[in-house]
């Protein structure tokens, strides 16, 4: 076993850079979004942000966000194709589930106002709602 001069074992070393060459070549699985997969990950204080990308290749997928409800104030933001192109900013507060239609790839920054905690978002297809007769404002076509 050969030791490097700080006490670092060099063969356990190789051994491990080896492994994560190899995890960086390799391809890995396609997502497919037939089942669901999701995100976490802790947010360390105000400003601390992560973010993922959502390639939707369905008619649509949910976003279900969990995190410590009342003691922490975080938000999402979604991009699309351009980067100052914002096409969500709320607070989790306000509804942690999101559906974005497809296709197309979104960019999902989960970032914290004040608060520090983990945080999950799974993620799986859906159905777009139908919109509901009821709010429909014209009125009835006449018969006559």
């Amino acid at each position: 076993m050969k030791q490097h001069r700080f006490g670092v074992n060099t063969d356990t070393a190789s051994a491990f850079l080896i492994c994560t060459f190899l995890m960086c070549i390799v391809p890995l699985p396609v997502h497919s979004q037939e089942y669901q997969c999701g995100h976490s990950g802790y947010l360390w204080g105000a400003d601390a942000s992560a973010t993922f990308e959502v390639f939707v290749d369905t008619e649509a997928v949910s976003l279900n966000f969990d995190w410590p409800q009342g003691i922490v104030d975080f938000r999402v933001k979604g991009y699309g194709d351009e980067p100052d192109e914002i096409l969500i900013d709320q607070s989790l507060a306000d509804g942690g589930l999101l559906i974005l239609t497809g296709p197309g790839i979104y960019y999902i920054t989960i970032y914290s106002q004040w608060g520090s905690g983990c945080w999950e978002v799974m993620i799986e297809p859906t159905t777009i709602p139908e919109e509901d007769d009821r709010n429909n404002t014209e009125p009835p076509a006449d018969d006559a």
